[in-house]
């Protein structure tokens, strides 16, 4: 039985706040077989997670932007029940699992940040 392997990129997106406060990638590219599970991180370059609320989104080839995670527990539509968006301020860093990995999550992911 042949198990198929795709490829997720997270790239950090710009916020719309300061320029010096940019949200930093912590894996430039992830790779994992469907059915597993696969998490993403990103911090802060400067400043504390605690000013912000933290983001997730995602975009597949040819559609558009879609939200997955707002820090606070909240999700987006499909979301709910295999992804899980965490921020732990003490770090600095917000990750987001996506457990039971499918073909269909191979996208873009991003991370942002709003005060």
């Amino acid at each position: 039985k042949m198990r198929a392997t795709y490829y997720v990129l997270l790239i950090a997106a710009l916020s719309s706040y300061a320029a010096s406060n940019q949200v930093v990638q912590l894996n430039d590219k992830l790779d994992t077989v469907a059915g597993n599970s696969v998490t993403f991180e990103c911090s802060l370059k400067d400043g504390s997670m605690g000013s912000y609320y933290m983001f997730w989104y995602r975009q597949r080839p040819k559609n558009s932007l879609e939200w997955i995670y707002k820090e606070g527990g909240k999700y987006g539509d499909r979301f709910g029940d295999r992804f899980v968006g965490t921020v732990d301020g003490s770090n600095n860093k917000c990750t987001l699992e996506i457990n039971a990995a499918e073909l269909g999550d191979a996208a873009v992911y991003y991370c942002a940040a709003s005060p």
